[in-house]
């Protein structure tokens, strides 16, 4: 999912494996996080696009909160 209106993000990714998400940040690196409610961040992500809400905001809450976790490579 491309985000246009945000200075962080550039894309969002639900196409890998179960349970993992992998966001695109506007530097071109892309950062993969887990989550149990991937059905839900996307609502909420496609919500916040549609409404104009900041994208970048809104991961950032839900990595506070314990929803996004990053995954680490060792």
């Amino acid at each position: 999912m491309k985000i246009e209106n945000s200075s962080a993000i550039s894309e969002i990714n639900f196409g890998k494996d179960h349970g993992i998400i992998g966001i695109t940040f506007r530097q071109g690196k892309e950062y993969d996080f887990t989550t149990d409610y991937a059905d839900e961040v996307k609502a909420d992500i496609e919500s916040a696009v549609a409404n104009g809400e900041s994208v970048g905001s809104l991961i950032a809450d839900l990595r506070r909160e314990g929803t996004l976790t990053a995954v680490t490579t060792a």
